[in-house]
């Protein structure tokens, strides 16, 4: 059986890369994103096109921040489980739930 951790240190594993089915409802809302994106730049002149880049640049920040946060609270929620679930007892089964 192969070691998650070890894995995960060696770059096995990538929890921040993930597919997504085409055509799926994440799908669609990435290209009318991209598509309204597009139609917002050309609306734009070349000094809000640099404040617009401005913002994205922090926005992506932000959504980083967020993003890792998010996995590491969920991370130690699923570690707070397992213990849980193998608590004093040593995990095994009763009626007293």
């Amino acid at each position: 059986m192969r070691s998650l951790l070890r894995e995960l240190w060696n770059g096995n594993i990538s929890p921040m890369d993930q597919q997504y089915p085409r055509r799926s409802h994440y799908d669609e809302a990435i290209r009318a994103m991209c598509e309204n994106e597009d139609k917002l730049k050309s609306m734009l002149d070349d000094q809000e096109k640099a404040a617009f880049k401005m913002y994205q640049e922090n926005k992506d920040k932000v959504d980083e921040y967020n993003e890792e946060n998010a996995f590491i609270a969920g991370f130690r929620l699923a570690v707070r489980l397992v213990v849980e679930a193998f608590g004093d007892d040593g995990g095994s089964f009763t009626d007293d739930v």
